[in-house]
């Protein structure tokens, strides 16, 4: 019979267990999977008496070891792992969905690292698709009762780094994310869902199972095509051997790609430039204000009744638009991802910039000499924000992670090869004789 409790009052329980062993737990929390961030955590890092994570300490003050505590609020949870890294969609990974949410009582996505990278791919992750489009409609007899998610906030103005599945608007947004970086590491979005009263296991299996329909399943004269699911399409590492690629390079282009040169051969690693951070910095700070200045007669040509007649952006234009010429002429095979082949790119856009003065000379000069306070304005600012970003990488100026490097190696590599290669698509440094 229920025990009435007294707030405030303490009680203790003994329980005796005639035979059997005793398993006790709370909720039953579903989390998608070990590659994700469990809602239920076992680590928990001590920082000084007065100091919370809401004071955003500085880097240091705990050490890896040292977080190793309990929190004690896991034992109000039983954590479940659905498995959703599955590698394709087949049965076992439709009962697991199944047992799972059979089994929950509660459901955490602590970001979007299934449910936006999977559905990208319906042809291979049919099942998936279903899934999710089912979850986020309510048919699965789970509810969404919390939605945790922040966004960049300007004044009254507010704009989200991410396309989330319960917004109302188009599913092309999506392909304007932020970088992962930020969706899924800083400020990931969090969803919590319940099992409802009107949960149908039978119902939930009959939904799920659509997608996992099989040749051989439909009629007698279709058996002889397998058992392959209908509309799905694997791509095996053994088949994607036999490409015509191979996923190498052509021996044309790899001998492009040599004879670009060495590391050593197209950055002098003796150069002031590597050898002395504030010299390296200052000419850094320059060439952005160079190249800026290079593109503001095209932004003033293209935007000519801005406040600003396009000088904010210019030099993040000027950036863009040169990498992107050397990108594009180099996946043409032309080779222009090289020192010399941006100085003529930049060349280029000097004689473009020059000719459009030329034709709004008058118009330039009357907004230079009415402006000229905005503009410097601009500059002070731009000058500041690239300062406070500088002494973010002060504080964190390291490249490595405790476990081995973490992803930071691979990602360095994928950089440096990208810097190093001549032509388009860069090569693999993971890979021998391979490409990205």
């Amino acid at each position: 019979e229920p025990l009435e409790v007294l707030e405030g009052e303490t009680y203790i329980f003994k329980v005796e267990a005639l035979s059997g062993t005793i398993t006790s737990s709370g909720a039953v929390m579903l989390t998608e999977g070990t590659w994700d961030d469990r809602i239920t955590t076992i680590m928990v890092c001590h920082l000084p008496d007065g100091l919370t994570y809401a004071d955003d300490p500085t880097p240091g003050l705990a050490s890896y070891q040292e977080c190793n505590g309990m929190l004690s609020a896991y034992a109000l949870l039983q954590s479940y792992d659905m498995l959703l890294s599955w590698s394709v969609d087949e049965d076992l990974k439709r009962d697991s969905i199944v047992d799972a949410l059979g089994a929950g009582d509660y459901m955490a996505i602590t970001s979007n690292r299934f449910y936006d990278i999977e559905t990208r791919d319906p042809m291979r992750f049919p099942l998936t698709t279903r899934y999710y489009d089912l979850l986020f409609d309510g048919q699965l007899g789970y509810e969404l009762i919390g939605t945790f998610s922040e966004s960049y906030e300007f004044g009254p103005l507010s704009v989200d780094d991410q396309h989330l599945p319960i917004y109302d608007s188009p599913a092309w947004l999506n392909e304007l994310e932020a970088d992962e970086a930020f969706h899924v590491y800083d400020h990931p979005a969090v969803f919590i869902f319940r099992k409802t009263a009107d949960y149908d296991h039978d119902r939930v299996q009959v939904l799920l199972s659509e997608p996992l329909t099989r040749f051989d399943q439909l009629a007698v004269g279709l058996r002889e095509l397998g058992s392959q699911i209908i509309g799905a399409i694997y791509w095996t590492s053994l088949e994607a051997d036999a490409a015509p690629s191979a996923l190498q390079l052509p021996n044309d282009m790899r001998e492009t790609q040599t004879e670009g040169g060495t590391w050593s051969e197209r950055f002098d690693s003796g150069s002031i430039l590597n050898t002395s951070q504030p010299i390296g910095v200052l000419v850094w700070w320059l060439t952005i204000m160079g190249i800026g200045i290079l593109t503001w007669p095209v932004i003033f040509a293209a935007f000519p009744r801005l406040a600003d007649a396009g000088y904010g952006f210019a030099k993040i234009m000027g950036l863009m638009l040169t990498g992107w010429a050397a990108w594009f002429a180099s996946s043409l095979k032309v080779p222009l991802w090289s020192q010399g082949g941006l100085l003529l790119i930049l060349l280029i856009l000097a004689i473009i910039s020059s000719g459009i003065v030329y034709l709004r000379r008058e118009a330039m000069t009357d907004y230079l000499r009415n402006h000229w306070k905005r503009l410097l304005t601009i500059e002070v600012l731009a000058l500041v924000l690239f300062a406070i970003f500088i002494g973010v990488r002060l504080v964190n100026p390291d490249l490595w992670h405790h476990p081995m490097g973490g992803e930071k190696p691979m990602d360095f590599a994928y950089f440096n090869a990208t810097l190093r290669s001549t032509i388009f698509p860069a090569y693999d440094p993971w890979y021998a004789g391979g490409y990205i």
